[in-house]
C-alpha cells in the first residue's frame, strides 16, 4: 500500500464513522489531565454537554448579519476603539493565517469576532437579527472593555474600569498583539481544546463559521487574561479561561448586562460617536 492509499483509506473510514475523529480528539486533550492544568475540569464539564446543549448548537442559527441598518460609528470618538486600531496596526488588514505566518498569536480579526460573540448572544435570545439600536448599545456599551481587561470577571458589579489615555490604550493592544505562547505543549492544548468543540457541532457551513469565529474570539480572550495576570507568554491556565469566557458569553443571556453597561443619554446626540 503507498501513503497515498493510506490516507485515502483513512478518509473513507472518517466518512463512515465521524465518532473515530471524535474519539482521537477526546483522547489527545484527555492527555494533557496530567500536567495538572487549572480549572481543566470545569472546562471539561461544559465541553461534555455542549453536544446536548440546545443553546450552544442553536446559536448559528442567528448568525450576524450585516445590512444597510447595522451601526457605523467614527471610531476617532471612541478612544478604547481607536486605541485598538493603533495597537493592533495594519494586521486589521491580513488575512487569517497571515499572524502564524509572522509568528503573532493575536491580531485585529481576533479583537473583531469578540464583538460577534455579544452579537450572537443578542441574536439568540432575541430571536430576531440584530437592530439598529441593538448593534449601537453593544458597540458602544462598555461590555468589550470589560471583557478586555476583566475577562472572565466582567460580570463582576464590583469591577470598575480604570480611565485610560489614548496612548495607554494603544500600548495595551500592542502588548496583546504581540503575546507569544510559553511553548508548543500550550498552542497544542489550545489547538486539541478547539477541535474537540468543533466535533460536537453540527457540520454545516454556517456552523463551522460559527464554530471558527468563536475560535478567534477566544484567541483574543487567551491574551486578555494573560496581561491580566501579569504575564508576558500565553499559559494553558489563560487557554482554559479563555474558553470558560466565551462559553459565559454565548451560553448566557448578555442584554441585561450590556444595557446596564450603556449610557444611552450619552449616546443620544449623534455628533457624539458620528
Amino acid at each position: 500500500m503507498t501513503f497515498g492509499d493510506l490516507i485515502r483509506a483513512i478518509k473513507s473510514d472518517l466518512k463512515k464513522d465521524p465518532s473515530i475523529i471524535f474519539d482521537y480528539d477526546w483522547e489527545r486533550l484527555m492527555s494533557y489531565k496530567e500536567f495538572d492544568i487549572d480549572r481543566f475540569e470545569e472546562l471539561l464539564e461544559i465541553i461534555t454537554g455542549l453536544k446536548n446543549n440546545e443553546r450552544f448548537l442553536s446559536l448559528p442559527d442567528f448568525p450576524v448579519e450585516k445590512d444597510e441598518n447595522t451601526f457605523d460609528w467614527n471610531i476617532d470618538k471612541t478612544p478604547f476603539y481607536n486605541g485598538a486600531k493603533i495597537g493592533f496596526g495594519f494586521s486589521v488588514f491580513l488575512p487569517v493565517f497571515a499572524t502564524t505566518i509572522l509568528h503573532q498569536s493575536i491580531s485585529a480579526i481576533n479583537f473583531a469576532t469578540l464583538f460577534s460573540m455579544v452579537q450572537m448572544s443578542f441574536n439568540h435570545d432575541n430571536q430576531h437579527f440584530l437592530t439598529y439600536e441593538e448593534d449601537k448599545a453593544i458597540t458602544l456599551s462598555f461590555i468589550i472593555e470589560y471583557l478586555t481587561f476583566f475577562v472572565e470577571d466582567f460580570d463582576n458589579p464590583d469591577n470598575l474600569l480604570v480611565k485610560r489615555s489614548q496612548k495607554e490604550y494603544v500600548e495595551f493592544f500592542k502588548k496583546v498583539h504581540d503575546l507569544p505562547w510559553e511553548n508548543d505543549k500550550v498552542k497544542d492544548f489550545e489547538y486539541s481544546t478547539f477541535c474537540v468543540i468543533v466535533d460536537a457541532i453540527n457540520n454545516n457551513e454556517q456552523s463551522r463559521r460559527f464554530i471558527t469565529t468563536l475560535g478567534h474570539a477566544v484567541y483574543y480572550l487567551i491574551g486578555c487574561n494573560a496581561l491580566k495576570e501579569g504575564r508576558d507568554r500565553i499559559t494553558c491556565e489563560d487557554v482554559v479561561i479563555g474558553y470558560l469566557t466565551v462559553f459565559k458569553i454565548i451560553l448566557n443571556d448578555m442584554r441585561p448586562l450590556v444595557y446596564s453597561l450603556y449610557d444611552e443619554e450619552k449616546w443620544a446626540d449623534e455628533n457624539s460617536w458620528k
